[in-house]
């Protein structure tokens, strides 16, 4: 596989794209964010391929995903160990 080719990002997308949302939406529980955070995570994934091999593909993109949506928790308030997604940590 090319990495330098639209081609090939296309087909790493398609491949991934799907269960990658899936599993980060069940931490976030809101699909825009789930979006952004898979988008980003592939991108970085791409971004990594091309600088060294990787094989196999999905533990190092889950790892990515999951490194990725703590992020989310902290700049949001979000409570990752809400189920609603929509409770907010107050500090005093």
């Amino acid at each position: 596989m090319s990495l330098n080719s639209v081609n090939s990002f296309n087909e790493i997308y398609n491949t991934y794209y799907r269960k990658s949302f899936l599993y980060v939406k069940s931490y976030v529980h809101e699909d825009m964010a789930a979006e952004d955070i898979v988008s980003e995570s592939l991108i970085r994934l791409w971004q990594q391929m091309k600088q060294q091999p990787i094989d196999p593909i999905p533990p190092f993109l889950f790892t990515i995903l999951k490194n990725r949506s703590p992020r989310l928790f902290k700049t949001s308030g979000c409570n990752p160990d809400s189920t609603s997604g929509n409770d907010r940590n107050v500090e005093p």
